[in-house]
């Protein structure tokens, strides 16, 4: 997009609107920011989605799992992330994407569920039963 190259090749095509309108795109920080911010919000979802997928019992661990998205999705609302630095969503963007986990959260907060996570022998120690 910044080489002598895609400028040259850029000029003699036909389609020169359209690729002075991807290079704007390309180099706006607001894009770069809006990648930034997907991939810090995504990482989660997607370490849940392959756990998911081992085909063992998980019930306790997506439960434990979709928890501390909630927590990420809190430290991006307020910047805070130490996993994602200088990620601070939108009061919007926020909205958005807490809802969606809410919606999920609330199906998850079931008994069934819950003890799941009890019943997880990986979170038998007292530091998962602080709160």
């Amino acid at each position: 997009m910044v080489s002598d190259a895609w400028g040259e090749w850029n000029q003699k095509s036909s389609h020169e609107m359209e690729g002075e309108e991807v290079h704007d795109i390309l180099t706006s920080a607001a894009f770069w920011k809006g990648v930034k911010e997907l991939l810090a919000v995504s990482k989660s979802i997607v370490c849940l989605l392959r756990q998911c997928d081992k085909g063992v019992p998980i019930v306790g661990k997506v439960y434990y799992a979709t928890f501390l998205i909630g927590e990420e999705l809190g430290a991006f609302k307020e910047g805070t992330s130490e996993q994602h630095p200088g990620v601070k969503f939108s009061v919007v963007k926020y909205e958005q994407i807490s809802w969606l986990w809410r919606k999920r959260w609330e199906y998850l907060h079931s008994d069934m569920h819950s003890a799941g996570f009890v019943l997880e022998p990986e979170f038998q120690s007292a530091e998962y039963g602080q709160d």
